[in-house]
């Protein structure tokens, strides 16, 4: 499995008051980037420290680890692309491209099961319109990217498994899978896409 993590830091010159807001507001970014120097090595600072203390988290997120600061239960999961994705994904497909190009589509008009498809956009094949009314949770319009449409077409193959932490993507599985392999036996693909929708 790849996993990304951030192993490379960039670490700034300390400010000379260590109380100062410019310091405090260095340490709650984190510093995604820090490289550390000889300087550094010999001379632990608080940013070094923070930046350690991430490393060690997102190092032990697989199998779950406490936060040093915060206590709270850090842990990474692997989604799978399944059966009802990929069959949410090609019906997206024929409707998006029945339609005038970059239309998106009300989703409505898709037999939907569950809410599995949303996690679609963890590997950047579909994309939901923003949403305008303040009365309403989402647009529940949602179109292809040009990445899904290959997938769902079978031009294309999609890591098998997402890495996720705190809902973000932090890498994918090296396995890949075919839209016929997502489907599984659950699903035909051709009537998927030429068939009855249900």
């Amino acid at each position: 499995m790849a996993f990304i993590k951030n192993s490379g830091y960039s670490q700034p010159s300390a400010p000379a008051n260590p109380g100062s807001p410019s310091q405090r507001a260095q340490l709650a970014l984190g510093f995604q980037h820090y490289e550390a120097s000889s300087e550094s090595m010999l001379s632990p600072g608080p940013v070094r420290i923070l930046a350690d203390l991430r490393w060690q988290v997102q190092a032990g997120a697989a199998d779950g680890i406490r936060c040093p600061c915060c206590d709270r239960l850090v842990k990474s999961y692997r989604r799978a692309m399944n059966a009802d994705m990929a069959r949410f994904l090609i019906l997206l497909c024929r409707e998006y491209l029945a339609k005038p190009p970059g239309t998106f589509v009300d989703i409505r008009t898709i037999p939907v099961r569950g809410g599995d498809y949303a996690k679609l956009t963890h590997w950047g094949l579909v994309e939901q319109a923003v949403n305008d009314d303040p009365a309403k949770r989402s647009s529940g319009l949602w179109r292809p990217t040009p990445r899904g449409l290959r997938f769902a077409q079978g031009e294309a193959t999609e890591p098998s498994h997402v890495v996720l932490l705190d809902n973000e993507v932090k890498g994918f599985d090296e396995g890949r899978v075919t839209i016929w392999e997502a489907l599984g036996t659950h699903f035909d693909f051709e009537v998927l896409w030429h068939g009855e929708k249900k």
